[in-house]
């Protein structure tokens, strides 16, 4: 049946808007900024802007894509055309990065939903020394590349990191870095030594039948680069 169907959703009036989230507060007015027919793409633009990293490189899209992510449901497709084909394939899940940082292609740098759109695709299945290239490319297009940009291309450098030590996971709370390898490929046996070789009592060891954990005291050292170098110092699954 072809119907137009509309949705009434209420909220406090405007002077009690302080007592909302600040991430609330953005939604609604991207809902009223974007109420038009046809203005989807634009409101998913803003939402993804507001959601930062955290949840760019997660799991929070449409249908099949709300289960595994947008960026591991474009692996699991282009892993199964190199299965049709014969080619070799890599099994791994995907990586969920949550540095409580913005990450993303601000709307003033790069005009335009569709440009943006195609950036981030292209980033999400570059590898490292390809996104770095977007990124290079992206500057002599736009410019010098604002923070959320310059954090959106560190994370992602990140996650390929993490891909290669097999970590599943590197969340930041509350001043405390963690990386939880997957079960089936914990770091080798000296990773321990290296790790308190490196940061001395910052760090301590999570076992875990989910996957062993290492989380790290950052001390205001940035999230970022703690995560790279506990990756760095896991070697090579065992």
């Amino acid at each position: 049946e072809r119907a137009r169907a509309f949705c009434y959703l209420f909220h406090p009036p405007d002077a009690e808007m302080k007592d909302l989230a600040e991430d609330a507060v953005k939604r609604l007015d991207a809902l009223k900024e974007f109420g038009a027919l046809g203005a989807g793409i634009k409101l998913a633009m803003r939402d993804l802007e507001i959601r930062g990293a955290g949840d760019l490189l997660g799991a929070k899209q449409h249908g099949f894509m709300n289960a595994v992510g947008a960026d591991y449901y474009s692996q699991l497709l282009e892993g199964e055309v190199s299965r049709l084909r014969g080619a070799a394939v890599e099994d791994g899940g995907p990586v969920t990065i949550d540095l409580r940082r913005p990450a993303y292609i601000p709307e003033n740098y790069l005009p335009g939903e569709t440009e943006r759109l195609k950036l981030y695709k292209r980033a999400l299945r570059a590898s490292s020394e390809e996104a770095a290239k977007i990124l290079a490319e992206l500057e002599r297009l736009s410019g010098p590349a604002p923070e959320p940009v310059r954090n959106l291309f560190e994370l992602l450098a990140l996650r390929a990191a993490a891909r290669r030590a097999r970590a599943d996971s590197i969340v930041e709370l509350d001043g405390v870095l963690e990386v939880r390898f997957r079960p089936d490929a914990p770091p080798d046996d000296g990773a321990p030594g290296r790790w308190l070789a490196a940061f001395g009592a910052r760090v301590s060891f999570v076992p875990a039948a989910d996957g062993d954990a290492v989380r790290l005291r950052l001390d205001g050292e940035p999230a970022a680069a703690a995560a790279r170098a506990l990756l760095d110092a896991a070697g090579a699954p065992a």
